[in-house]
């Protein structure tokens, strides 16, 4: 339950700080692991991008603690 919590506050809370610094001090860009490296040039890279990140966390990552125990 602890690492649900952990990734909420990561994902939900640190993540939308880490954008704000950005946005104030773009020399910053080194603390924003979960944005791309490159913004995608058009809507397709994007969700894309958006739907491995999803399969990542909800699927992929679910599958491997199951494969675990």
């Amino acid at each position: 339950m602890q690492w649900a919590r952990d990734w909420f506050e990561g994902v939900f809370k640190q993540a939308p700080e880490d954008v704000n610094a950005y946005l104030t001090n773009p020399e910053v860009r080194s603390c924003l692991p979960s944005l791309p490296p490159s913004v995608p040039p058009s809507l397709p890279p994007c969700v894309q991008w958006a739907q491995d990140w999803f399969e990542g966390v909800f699927k992929q990552a679910p599958e491997d603690v199951n494969a675990e125990s």
